[in-house]
């Protein structure tokens, strides 16, 4: 995402392009060690398939359905902004992409 501001300096309008990128990151593991649960046990008990709450436990799914959201968010007592948190992508160099977001990844042609 991006945004355009406007400064004024010395009677003329100077655009300035500010970059934003934002990414999703997954809570998951902070709310099931505050239970004191296992990947296993959540997964015994909701139906859902250890592979996807692994990959969520590590912040790695790009899509996650919205059936399995609110499952996990009933089973886990919160809402999807608990599990779910939009944080700003961080790039340890300039114009690189960040490690934990496929949002700042050049796209494939």
């Amino acid at each position: 995402m991006s945004r355009r501001k406007k400064t004024i300096a010395a009677g003329n309008i100077v655009r300035r392009e500010i970059k934003m990128d934002f990414m999703v990151v997954s809570n998951f593991a902070v709310l099931i060690a505050r239970e004191k649960l296992r990947i296993a046990q959540v997964s015994r008990d909701t139906g859902i398939a250890r592979s996807t709450l692994t990959n969520l436990y590590y912040s790695k799914n790009c899509a996650v359905s919205l059936s399995t959201l609110a499952t996990l968010c009933g089973y886990l007592s919160c809402s999807i902004g608990d599990l779910l948190v939009l944080a700003p992508c961080i790039s340890k160099k300039e114009d690189a992409p960040c490690q934990h977001c496929h949002a700042c990844a050049p796209q494939k042609v």
